[in-house]
């Protein structure tokens, strides 16, 4: 199927449109498996999956995250999996995202905890990696949408497969430890996933941007949480 250049132009003029809509959603699942000989941060814990969508899909928590008075963060750059195995053009977007990742994390949780430079009594180390990150397609975004074809195929797909057609998705691991002990706090593994958002079919990166905003309010408000649920 072809479209025209006129038509598509207009496509993605109205695409504009679609602003306000949410660009990620939590994905069915992540394959731990598959992510073995990858992770880094979380090698050896014991994830456990969790069903609440408002957390990231496997989650190792210490209690003495709850028990320990933490004022203080140390968030280090986030790192990106094999960086070496990728393009120029593959590793720039990566680093842009591991910036936007950190810069987006540091606004949140600054507002609730002092930021320190070093390991320092009181205060929690928190590393983030980027496993994974891929674009949406444009074109084949924009037909997907559009198309009655294209809408039954992307249907299908996530009826299956939980994910739409030519939609971006962005995988991350998150460790949190003593940063002068060490010990282990919490740590998880989430998958997001691209919506039927036409915002994808101009920035095709704009999946895992928005999935990033999303998981560093989300970070802010499951730690306000444990720490509200602390016992004094």
């Amino acid at each position: 199927m072809r479209i025209a250049p006129s038509v598509l132009a207009s496509l993605l003029a109205l695409a504009t449109t679609f602003i306000g809509c949410a660009g990620s959603h939590r994905a069915r699942d992540v394959d731990l498996a598959g992510l073995d000989t990858r992770r880094i941060l979380t090698q050896g814990l014991d994830l456990k999956r969790t069903d609440d969508s408002e957390s990231a899909l496997y989650v190792y928590r210490n209690q003495l995250l709850t028990k320990a008075r933490f004022t203080k963060l140390l968030l280090e750059p986030v790192s990106i999996h094999s960086e070496g195995d990728l393009d120029a053009n593959e590793a720039a977007n990566y680093q842009t995202l591991a910036d936007n990742a950190f810069l987006l994390v540091r606004q949140q949780l600054a507002q609730d905890f002092d930021l320190v430079s070093t390991p320092t009594d009181g205060a929690m180390r928190m590393q983030i990696t980027i496993l994974d990150a891929q674009p949406a397609s444009s074109v084949r975004r924009v037909v997907a949408s559009v198309s009655p074809v294209g809408r039954a195929l992307s249907l299908a797909n996530y009826a299956v497969t939980g994910k739409r057609t030519a939609v971006g998705e962005i995988t991350v691991e998150i460790l949190i430890t003593d940063s002068i002990t060490g010990t282990v706090l919490g740590a998880a593994i989430d998958r997001r996933v691209g919506t039927e958002n036409l915002r994808q079919a101009i920035d095709v990166w704009q999946t895992a941007n928005d999935a990033l905003a999303q998981w560093a309010i989300r970070l802010r408000e499951q730690l306000r949480l444990i720490r509200q649920s602390r016992k004094d």
